[in-house]
């Protein structure tokens, strides 16, 4: 069978590798708002390699991972969940988790503290669990669920004792995602799950649950 060329999503232009993660126009003004120095500047005559290769001359780390992601998106177009935990010394732990859109747009971001568990493995769950239950919530029922522990992931497919901590946790998961019409399991660099981990670091310092609702969190700050 023959396959059309054609953009399968503004249905104008064909479909290239720099025409999908820049050119095309249904993208609308998602390169403006990430402040990502070149992203503006290229021209689909000229390959895709030679114009990352000038982009990346002007680009710090965090401009690299938030390129990498946002095309990984548009790619993709799912929506995404990050999560992660933090566990301090002094025994408060905190969990983070935000719920995107597959341009990158923040649906919905929540900061909570928690039990402090000694085991690292349980905190990480719990905060999956949030995600998928905020993702839930939110009406959203195709996601992708991504984390840099590998080790989470593979609880989540392990068999656990259903009485113990994390198998209680890990059958949560699975009776929410019972409900989803789609989603996976998706391993991303810690650096891709910096959101996470710094809305994680602040749920150890709040007394109650914080949620922001379509809106970047209040409490990151934005990388320059």
């Amino acid at each position: 069978m023959d396959v059309l060329p054609i953009c399968p999503i503004c249905y104008f232009e064909d479909e290239s590798v720099i025409h999908t993660p820049l050119g095309c126009s249904q993208l609308g003004d998602i390169w403006k708002k990430t402040n990502i120095p070149f992203v503006e500047e290229f021209d689909c005559e000229i390959p895709f390699v030679e114009w990352l290769e000038s982009a990346i001359a002007q680009w710090n780390a965090n401009h690299f991972a938030s390129f990498a992601i946002i095309c990984y998106l548009l790619w993709n177009r799912r929506n995404d969940v990050n999560s992660n935990a933090s566990l301090h010394s002094d025994g408060r732990a905190g969990l983070g988790c935000v719920v995107r859109s597959w341009d990158g747009r923040v649906l919905a971001a929540m900061a909570l503290n928690t039990s402090a568990s000694a085991f690292v493995t349980q905190i990480k769950v719990e905060a999956v669990l949030k995600g998928v239950e905020l993702a839930r919530d939110l009406g959203i029922f195709k996601v992708q669920i991504e984390g840099y522990c590998e080790w989470v992931w593979s609880s989540l497919s392990k068999g656990f004792d259903p009485l113990s901590p994390i198998g209680t946790v890990v059958a949560n998961i699975r009776s929410v995602l019972s409900s989803f019409t789609e989603f996976q399991f998706h391993w991303i660099p810690r650096v891709a799950n910096k959101v996470a981990h710094e809305l994680a670091q602040h749920g150890c310092t709040f007394n109650s649950c914080q949620v922001w609702p379509e809106d970047n969190p209040s409490v990151i700050v934005p990388c320059s």
